[in-house]
């Protein structure tokens, strides 16, 4: 995916649902697959104040996700959501393309602070319906100065080119990183402690 910019009314991303884990008696069911619903949503220019949670066709996609996996014997109790993206200027940074695409947004990022976001959809089964609780959430990292070296030789390792914005933290790249400001594992992918924490009052609801 390129670098690209969403369209203003996009405040609300969501393009990839995450894990399947299926229940037997009295535990819950999750589905989570990696589905794509961003590129109907692309244009320029980006408006970037909170850029990711749900689109509604994204959001669409998640409850037709839902839909199809209940049955009348069986359903997933919930289904997660989530995408993340990482912004610098305005600019939105999926995977680079090809090496000389990772060595311009490593050298973008060179030296400057950016933001990682994170939409979460999750969609709670409640009878026959579907009841979704969206969030997002949205982590400063500051990268290094990196010479041409540096981002040649990460580059090397091949690392860079199946991350978003071209580095992973939880990796080689967390090398390039002096300092986060906000949640490390929404840098990764997932933001645990604000899921957990949308999760619990779902949970008691459940169980009560």
């Amino acid at each position: 995916m390129e670098s690209c910019n969403l369209k203003p009314d996009a405040k609300k991303e969501l393009s990839q649902v995450i894990a399947l884990v299926k229940a037997n008696k009295g535990k819950l069911s999750a589905y989570v697959n990696q589905s794509s619903a961003v590129s109907p949503f692309l244009q320029s220019p980006l408006s970037i104040a909170e850029l990711v949670v749900t689109i509604p066709g994204a959001n669409c996609l998640l409850l037709q996700v839902a839909k199809r996996l209940s049955t009348p014997q069986s359903s997933p109790d919930f289904v997660i959501g989530a995408d993340t993206c990482v912004t610098l200027d305005g600019t939105v940074y999926g995977k680079p393309k090809d090496r000389d695409h990772a060595f311009s947004m490593l050298s973008n990022l060179s030296g400057r602070n950016h933001e990682v976001l994170t939409g979460v959809c999750l969609m709670v089964h409640k009878g026959q319906e579907w009841q979704e609780i969206n969030f997002s959430e949205t982590t400063t990292v500051n990268f290094a100065t990196l010479s041409p070296q540096v981002i040649n030789a990460y580059i090397d390792t091949g690392e860079p080119m199946d991350k978003a914005g071209g580095y992973g933290i939880q990796a080689l790249g967390g090398m390039l990183i002096e300092g986060i400001q906000g949640d490390y594992y929404n840098v990764m992918g997932f933001p645990l402690h604000r899921f957990c924490q949308s999760l619990v009052p779902v949970l008691e609801e459940m169980f009560s």
